[in-house]
Protein backbone atom coordinates (compact mmCIF):
# COMPACT_ATOMS: atom_id res chain seq x y z
CA UNK A 1 0.00 0.00 0.00
CA UNK A 2 1.41 3.39 -0.88
CA UNK A 3 1.18 6.17 1.21
CA UNK A 4 1.39 9.95 0.49
CA UNK A 5 3.41 11.00 3.64
CA UNK A 6 6.00 12.20 2.01
CA UNK A 7 4.53 13.37 -1.00
CA UNK A 8 3.37 17.13 -0.87
CA UNK A 9 0.65 18.68 -3.30
CA UNK A 10 1.10 22.71 -3.91
CA UNK A 11 -0.74 24.80 -2.00
CA UNK A 12 -3.79 25.72 -3.96
CA UNK A 13 -3.78 29.12 -5.06
CA UNK A 14 -6.03 32.28 -3.93
CA UNK A 15 -7.96 33.47 -7.20
CA UNK A 16 -7.50 37.00 -7.96
CA UNK A 17 -10.39 39.04 -7.25
CA UNK A 18 -10.74 40.73 -10.15
CA UNK A 19 -9.99 38.11 -12.39
CA UNK A 20 -13.04 36.15 -10.68
CA UNK A 21 -15.00 39.03 -11.37
CA UNK A 22 -14.34 39.40 -15.10
CA UNK A 23 -14.90 35.52 -15.18
CA UNK A 24 -18.07 36.26 -13.93
CA UNK A 25 -19.73 38.87 -15.82
CA UNK A 26 -18.80 36.72 -19.20
CA UNK A 27 -20.15 33.63 -18.21
CA UNK A 28 -23.21 35.86 -17.60
CA UNK A 29 -23.22 37.86 -20.90
CA UNK A 30 -25.79 34.79 -22.66
CA UNK A 31 -28.13 35.55 -19.74
CA UNK A 32 -28.23 39.51 -20.56
CA UNK A 33 -31.91 40.12 -21.48
CA UNK A 34 -30.82 43.74 -22.07
CA UNK A 35 -28.47 46.11 -22.08
CA UNK A 36 -30.22 47.67 -18.40
CA UNK A 37 -29.53 44.10 -17.10
CA UNK A 38 -25.95 44.11 -18.09
CA UNK A 39 -25.46 47.49 -16.66
CA UNK A 40 -26.90 46.53 -13.20
CA UNK A 41 -24.93 42.91 -12.92
CA UNK A 42 -21.89 45.05 -13.73
CA UNK A 43 -22.41 47.41 -11.28
CA UNK A 44 -23.43 44.61 -8.72
CA UNK A 45 -20.18 43.40 -9.50
CA UNK A 46 -18.43 46.52 -9.37
CA UNK A 47 -20.06 47.49 -5.38
CA UNK A 48 -18.84 43.86 -4.62
CA UNK A 49 -15.43 44.14 -5.60
CA UNK A 50 -15.16 47.66 -4.27
CA UNK A 51 -16.79 46.24 -0.58
CA UNK A 52 -17.24 42.81 0.57
CA UNK A 53 -15.88 41.20 -1.90
CA UNK A 54 -12.24 43.27 -1.28
CA UNK A 55 -12.98 42.14 2.31
CA UNK A 56 -13.65 38.32 1.87
CA UNK A 57 -10.64 38.35 -0.50
CA UNK A 58 -8.75 39.81 2.24
CA UNK A 59 -9.56 37.37 4.58
CA UNK A 60 -8.83 34.42 2.56
CA UNK A 61 -5.41 35.98 2.15
CA UNK A 62 -5.18 35.98 5.68
CA UNK A 63 -6.55 32.28 6.02
CA UNK A 64 -3.95 31.07 3.32
CA UNK A 65 -1.47 31.75 5.87
CA UNK A 66 -2.44 30.08 8.78
CA UNK A 67 -4.05 27.11 7.42
CA UNK A 68 -2.10 24.19 7.20
CA UNK A 69 -2.71 22.54 4.37
CA UNK A 70 -5.17 24.84 2.23
CA UNK A 71 -7.18 27.67 2.87
CA UNK A 72 -10.09 25.36 1.02
CA UNK A 73 -10.10 22.40 3.45
CA UNK A 74 -11.95 23.48 6.34
CA UNK A 75 -14.21 25.68 4.37
CA UNK A 76 -14.94 22.72 1.81
CA UNK A 77 -15.81 20.41 4.96
CA UNK A 78 -17.88 22.96 7.09
CA UNK A 79 -20.00 24.56 4.17
CA UNK A 80 -20.39 21.61 1.83
CA UNK A 81 -21.01 19.10 4.45
CA UNK A 82 -21.76 20.06 8.05
CA UNK A 83 -23.75 23.22 7.47
CA UNK A 84 -25.60 22.45 4.83
CA UNK A 85 -28.90 21.01 5.58
CA UNK A 86 -30.27 19.72 2.12
CA UNK A 87 -29.51 16.02 2.02
CA UNK A 88 -26.41 15.47 1.03
CA UNK A 89 -26.48 12.28 -1.29
CA UNK A 90 -27.91 13.89 -4.09
CA UNK A 91 -26.84 17.73 -3.46
CA UNK A 92 -23.40 17.28 -2.72
CA UNK A 93 -21.87 14.33 -3.58
CA UNK A 94 -22.03 15.38 -7.51
CA UNK A 95 -20.21 12.43 -8.68
CA UNK A 96 -23.93 10.09 -7.82
CA UNK A 97 -26.02 10.15 -10.75
CA UNK A 98 -29.19 8.32 -10.50
CA UNK A 99 -31.16 6.40 -13.43
CA UNK A 100 -34.97 7.00 -13.58
CA UNK A 101 -36.19 3.56 -13.34
CA UNK A 102 -38.36 2.15 -16.39
CA UNK A 103 -41.49 2.30 -13.93
CA UNK A 104 -40.85 6.26 -12.74
CA UNK A 105 -43.53 8.02 -12.41
CA UNK A 106 -43.50 10.55 -15.21
CA UNK A 107 -42.71 14.38 -14.07
CA UNK A 108 -42.05 13.92 -10.37
CA UNK A 109 -39.27 16.04 -10.05
CA UNK A 110 -41.19 18.73 -12.62
CA UNK A 111 -44.13 17.83 -10.15
CA UNK A 112 -43.15 16.33 -6.85
CA UNK A 113 -45.48 15.57 -4.02
CA UNK A 114 -45.92 17.91 -1.11
CA UNK A 115 -43.62 18.88 1.29
CA UNK A 116 -43.11 15.98 4.00
CA UNK A 117 -45.46 13.78 1.67
CA UNK A 118 -43.28 10.84 0.25
CA UNK A 119 -45.08 8.84 -3.10
CA UNK A 120 -44.25 5.05 -3.29
CA UNK A 121 -41.96 5.47 -6.11
CA UNK A 122 -39.69 7.88 -3.73
CA UNK A 123 -39.89 4.95 -1.24
CA UNK A 124 -39.17 2.53 -3.75
CA UNK A 125 -35.93 4.64 -5.36
CA UNK A 126 -34.89 5.14 -1.68
CA UNK A 127 -35.01 1.35 -0.67
CA UNK A 128 -33.44 0.56 -4.31
CA UNK A 129 -30.37 3.45 -3.30
CA UNK A 130 -30.02 1.22 -0.18
CA UNK A 131 -30.20 -1.94 -1.07
CA UNK A 132 -27.55 -1.11 -3.88
CA UNK A 133 -24.83 0.60 -1.22
CA UNK A 134 -25.22 -2.09 0.65
CA UNK A 135 -24.94 -4.53 -2.06
CA UNK A 136 -21.78 -2.74 -3.06
CA UNK A 137 -19.99 -2.85 0.32
CA UNK A 138 -20.47 -6.58 0.49
CA UNK A 139 -18.23 -6.63 -2.73
CA UNK A 140 -15.67 -4.31 -1.21
CA UNK A 141 -15.76 -6.06 1.68
CA UNK A 142 -15.50 -9.50 0.11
Amino acid sequence: MKTFTNFKLPRLPIPDLDHTCQRYLKSCEPLFASAADKVKTIDAVTNFQNGIGKLAQSRLLELNVTAPNSWLEDIWLNKAYLEYREPSMINVNWWCQFKDAADAQENLLKHPPPKGVLSEYQIDRAARLTAGVLDFNDELNK
